[in-house]
């Protein structure tokens, strides 16, 4: 049986794009103090509901610092997830920055 794809619906990719320009446009409306909540909030959702992504995540943090206990592991690849949403959010937030 064929596993579903994405690429097999079309119009997907116009789809994708006008959900990230509606995003984008939605974020640079915020003040940037609600969009760097925003992106931890949405961080914190990916966290949670991304199980193999997060356990690529403890993985990584492992091989990198063996030597640290697991809570501390646990908190640095939470914090790989939010860190990562941020820098999107900011990404996306480029053209109210340069309007300045």
């Amino acid at each position: 049986m064929k596993s579903f794809e994405k690429r097999s619906l079309p119009g997907w990719n116009l789809f994708e794009y006008l959900f990230l320009r509606g995003f984008s446009a939605a974020v640079n409306k915020l003040p940037i103090e609600y969009s760097t909540r925003l992106a931890r909030a949405i961080a914190d959702g990916l966290f949670l509901f991304l199980v193999r992504r997060k356990k690529v995540a403890f993985e990584n943090v492992a091989r990198a610092f063996p030597e640290l206990p697991l809570e501390k592991r646990r908190f640095l690849a939470r914090e790989s997830f939010r860190n990562l949403c941020t820098s999107l959010m900011e990404f996306f937030r480029t053209p109210s920055t340069l309007a300045r």
